[in-house]
């Protein structure tokens, strides 16, 4: 949210509205794929020895909605509320670029 911050201040409001979106857009999707990944190994784990393990038919309706939700807030910002796409391409980088600084700044750091 610092970089919408920043941009609010010497840009526009959409373009700072588009990388918050993205922004939030990007966390969603990391809980919810987090969500589903624990699911996954929470149904392997308890059939385990089976040949065919079952995954619970609300891990693919998730795995569906975090998709079509992430395409419809695009769609929506896009072409309805006229939010530049490349600020939201820099929201949705967010999370990826932080996780690289703070791996940069543990390098450097050391193990303690």
């Amino acid at each position: 949210m610092f970089a919408a911050t920043v941009v609010l201040i010497w840009g526009t409001r959409r373009a700072s509205l588009g990388i918050a979106l993205g922004a939030l857009l990007a966390w969603v999707n990391y809980v919810w794929l987090k969500q589903i990944a624990d699911a996954l190994a929470r149904a392997a784990v308890a059939q385990e020895g089976e040949t065919q393990a079952r995954v619970p038919a609300r891990v693919y309706l998730k795995f569906a909605a975090r998709l079509v939700l992430t395409g419809l807030m695009l769609y929506l910002s896009v072409y309805r509320f006229k939010v530049p796409a490349t600020a939201i391409v820099c929201g949705l980088l967010a999370l990826g670029a932080a996780a690289l600084v703070e791996s940069i700044y543990e390098v450097i750091r050391g193990v303690e």
